[in-house]
């Protein structure tokens, strides 16, 4: 994959979950060995992702997807396409579930 992609995420103030943002950040296309792009199809958002807010520094789910500036990236389940892969094991199209960030590609 060599064209470029905006990843537009969703964040949170992490001590002010009322106030909120909009982050777009450019991604050249090109992945390293072994690295996989997911593309997420869809996720949901419930009461658990105010516990992942609540708990986000004492259990650690802030660091599932780093950011800076006191804001954090909620986790949520769902599931997403492989996109791109550089990877041998992973083919395109393959579809996977589990933690994600709310994003679109």
């Amino acid at each position: 994959m060599t064209n470029p992609i905006d990843i537009i995420t969703f964040e949170v103030q992490k001590d002010q979950w009322s106030n909120t943002r909009v982050n777009t950040t450019s991604f050249d296309g090109n992945l390293e060995s072994d690295q996989v792009l997911f593309a997420i199809d869809r996720f949901a958002l419930t009461a658990n992702n105010i516990s992942y807010c609540l708990a986000g520094d004492t259990l650690g789910y802030w660091q599932f997807f780093p950011t800076t500036d006191g804001f954090g990236r909620v986790p949520a389940m769902g599931y997403a396409n492989v996109a791109a892969s550089n990877h041998p094991d992973i083919r395109l199209g393959i579809v996977i579930g589990g933690s994600t960030q709310c994003q679109i590609i």
